[in-house]
């Protein structure tokens, strides 16, 4: 496993992402929507925004308030 961007850290907790693409034991694969501007310029971080990325499915819910 590797940061989707180390610079930056952890993806934030609420970051929206799309339906898995796919699916591997715990973890699934998603796109990322930087909806709380984690990776907006000048950070560089372009791997996030061209690529789907893995993620453990437990991190993901349709829980929020």
């Amino acid at each position: 496993r590797s940061a989707v961007c180390p610079a930056r850290g952890p993806i934030p907790a609420g970051t929206p992402v799309s339906d898995p693409v796919q699916t591997s034991g715990d973890m699934i694969q998603v796109r990322l929507l930087d909806a709380l501007w984690h990776w907006a310029p000048p950070v560089k971080c372009p791997d996030m925004r061209k690529t789907p990325v893995w993620i453990d499915k437990a991190a993901v819910s349709r829980d929020y308030p």
